[in-house]
């Protein structure tokens, strides 16, 4: 009797563990279309391959890029636990010492998030249509949805032309914000995480913007980085094909 019992327990659990891999699976694969659907504008589409042997992209501004031109010293972020093709992102990291941004202070807990900076040209980098409702704070801001109180002290040195303001909502976050050069940071306080960071949006042209990460020592360095994003996609860009295909997976950062 027990020997019947014990057996027959793995018969019954197969099929909820078959039921639940299927579930997982479809779960993925509506990930997948939901990033590409085919009845979008194509800039607030995902980058999409089109020549797999230059690494090019058209991305949701209608520009193509080749990930072959990434200048140093930025390379591609290595897939950590979600592949990068699952977000839609194409995510690009450097070490914070490229652009002069100093170490933690010995007395913060650190981490691997606070040597680097990384930056999305995905998904993350599409500018909202202000009559959508669900738009982050950083975009409210950026499109003039959120006003501002007058400026308050920074909690960190601040790069020129930056400004801190309390958030809005009361939340008790700063805002740190340079309207001429539409940057802006969301600082919820994290620096004593081991990996403490704060995160940001810069809204490049009429259609295309870009998300990043960077350590708090990196805030009194926005300017320079404010540069080097600006620059970025002109530093990737190439001619477009006519005739290319609409594709796929945008890359992982173990790519060849």
């Amino acid at each position: 009797m027990t020997r019947s019992t014990a057996a027959s327990t793995p018969r019954r659990a197969r099929p909820w563990r078959a039921y639940a891999l299927l579930v997982a699976a479809a779960l993925l694969t509506a990930c997948e279309k939901s990033h590409s659907p085919a009845d979008v504008p194509q800039w607030q589409r995902p980058p999409g391959l089109v020549d797999a042997a230059t690494q090019t992209y058209r991305f949701m501004d209608g520009q193509c890029r080749s990930l072959q031109r990434i200048p140093a010293p930025w390379r591609l972020q290595p897939d950590t636990f979600v592949p990068a093709w699952r977000s839609g992102d194409i995510e690009l990291e450097a070490d914070t010492a490229a652009f002069g941004i100093p170490p933690p202070a010995k007395n913060r807990a650190t981490g691997e998030d606070q040597y680097r900076v990384s930056i999305s040209l995905g998904t993350r980098g599409y500018v909202p249509n202000p009559t959508w409702e669900r738009i982050d704070s950083q975009w409210r801001v950026l499109l003039g949805l959120m006003p501002l109180g007058e400026p308050i002290p920074p909690r960190w040195p601040l790069a020129d032309a930056f400004k801190a303001y309390a958030h809005p909502s009361g939340s008790g976050d700063y805002l740190y914000y340079d309207a001429t050069r539409r940057m802006i940071v969301l600082d919820r306080e994290t620096e004593g995480w081991p990996n403490g960071f704060t995160d940001g949006v810069i809204w490049l042209s009429e259609h295309q913007a870009l998300g990043f990460r960077i350590p708090y020592e990196a805030l009194d360095r926005l300017d320079v980085l404010a540069e080097q994003f600006q620059s970025l996609p002109a530093a990737l860009s190439v001619p477009c094909t006519p005739d290319s295909p609409p594709a796929a997976r945008p890359p992982t950062g173990d790519s060849p």
